[in-house]
């Protein structure tokens, strides 16, 4: 049992969650009843996420000397030595064979997308995590990159406000990321970087500012998206949709407050599934949307 929780930790599967993204097309196209089209989605979402996991693999081996000096990251797998560089390897290249035998069921631009993801996502293990900022918005680009993934599985591509509404919401999330980790791990010397990366405590602040901007930028580019015809076209009544605007706008305040109360996890993905309040406010945004498409006042 132990041997396999090791393994869950290595594949970083609760972090396959964030593979759900591709999912995001079908619904905002509400197409969600058509289960053939979920199948093939399933099929992406397992190729998607072991190709993740492929990549997280060789991100911890190549983290190794960093993660050993972090205070949280040095009890991850190949930083504790639990597991061996020499199985680690065989572990990547595993599960990058499942990912490619999964897209194999799937279209030639899935697999030009998942390809991509992939190139890209070694390139940031490589090189670009070490540049400030440059490296929020590449998390930024990997969260597009699922959204168009998933369009390409089921011919509906993202729309342009839903492509907006992401750039803003997950630059957010990807800067409350570097902020929490400076802020939980690194608020006593101003001089101490994160391990592997360029931000200082002396950053603190930038990333705060620049994260509470792009959130409330999501929320503006939410409420112009409710304002289109779009959405009068999709929806019965426009009366319980606008209850989306407060409750993402809750959220985004519920995330940053438990970042500068150090009170988050070092990921804000994680964080929105495991937190009590913001699994309730994400029920109800979400509720908001199908009680517009469903109930005629």
């Amino acid at each position: 049992m132990e041997g396999f929780k090791t393994l869950l930790k290595v594949f970083r599967v609760h972090h396959w969650i964030k593979n759900f993204l591709l999912f995001i097309p079908l619904i905002t196209a509400h197409k969600f009843y058509d289960l053939d089209l979920i199948f093939l989605l399933c099929l992406a979402f397992l190729s998607f996420s072991f190709c993740a996991s492929s990549i997280y693999i060789i991100n911890d081996i190549l983290d190794i000397r960093n993660d050993s000096q972090h205070p949280k990251k040095k009890q991850r797998p190949f930083a504790s030595k639990e597991i061996s560089i020499k199985k680690g390897i065989f572990l990547a290249s595993f599960s990058l064979i499942i990912s490619f035998i999964f897209s194999l069921s799937l279209n030639k631009l899935f697999i030009i997308f998942l390809i991509g993801y992939f190139l890209l996502s070694s390139a940031y293990s490589f090189y670009f995590k070490k540049i400030k900022y440059l490296d929020c918005i590449i998390l930024v680009i990997f969260y597009i990159f699922r959204l168009f993934s998933g369009g390409v599985v089921v011919n509906i591509m993202p729309s342009f406000w839903l492509v907006v509404f992401s750039i803003f919401i997950f630059f957010s999330l990807a800067l409350a990321k570097r902020y929490t980790e400076l802020n939980l791990h690194y608020s006593k010397s101003e001089n101490l970087k994160i391990s592997g990366r360029n931000y200082t405590y002396k950053d603190q602040k930038n990333l705060y500012t620049l994260g509470i901007i792009s959130g409330y930028l999501s929320v503006l580019t939410l409420a112009f998206y409710l304002g289109s015809e779009t959405v009068s076209r999709l929806y019965q009544t426009s009366l319980f949709i606008w209850l989306a605007i407060p409750l993402l706008f809750l959220w985004i305040r519920l995330v940053w407050i438990k970042s500068k109360n150090k009170e988050m996890d070092d990921d804000p993905v994680i964080f929105a599934v495991k937190n009590k309040w913001s699994v309730i406010i994400i029920f109800l945004f979400f509720l908001s949307f199908l009680l517009a498409k469903l109930v005629e006042l």
